[in-house]
Order: structure tokens, then C-alpha cells, then sequence
């Protein structure tokens, strides 16, 4: 099946989710899962949308940089395995914000 979108400005493809369930053994749970998966990628919509009016654009990329260069450090030594962390949308903030206060970086509002 080519990539498609399931969810089109805004608006649930219902053809789509017809095709997807009919093409599924378990399509009670497909169905829950998939309300699931949408319901959380709008959430994080949100969150991170959220963040970036709290930093600032730029200052959401430089930290998210950061975010990205620690897991990849993390992963990257060859005697341990990546290590494992739950990590959510309420933790990324304090991520975030200690991250900034290490490096001295300054929020958009110029305040440590």
C-alpha cells in the first residue's frame, strides 16, 4: 500500500480507515489503536507548539538539537546499551529548561 494520509486538513479519511480495518484480523483493536495514535500525535501537536511559543523558534531548535545529541551519546558508547527512560511531553520541558540553565542560554524573554 502506497503512503497515504489518514487524515487530510484536518478531516479522518474515512475511506481509508474502511480499507485499514477490512485489511485487519483485529480491527476492534486496530480501530482503538489508531484513534490512539492520532489522539497523541495531536496532543504532542500541541505540546511542542506550546514549547516554541514559550522559547522562541530558534531557541526550541537549539535545544531539541541538544535533546537529539544526548540520546545519540547515550546510544553511541559501545559498552553499555542504549539505556532505557520514559520520556514524555511533561518531561521534555524540564529537559529542556536544564539543559538551558547548564549552557547559560537565555529564554526568547532574554531571562535565564
Amino acid at each position: 500500500m502506497p503512503v497515504l494520509k489518514l487524515v487530510d486538513r484536518g478531516t479522518l479519511r474515512d475511506d481509508l480507515w474502511k480499507l485499514l480495518l477490512i485489511n485487519s484480523r483485529t480491527a476492534d483493536l486496530l480501530d482503538g489503536d489508531l484513534r490512539a495514535m492520532l489522539g497523541s500525535t495531536e496532543v504532542g501537536a500541541q505540546r511542542v507548539t506550546a514549547l516554541v511559543d514559550e522559547l522562541g523558534i530558534e531557541s526550541y531548535f537549539d535545544h531539541l538539537a541538544g535533546v537529539l545529541d544526548h540520546a545519540d551519546a547515550a546510544c553511541a558508547m559501545p559498552s553499555r546499551p542504549c539505556p532505557t527512560a520514559s520520556i514524555s511531553a511533561r518531561t521534555i520541558p524540564t529537559m529542556i529548561a536544564s539543559r538551558s540553565r547548564r549552557r547559560g542560554s537565555r529564554g526568547h524573554d532574554g531571562q535565564e
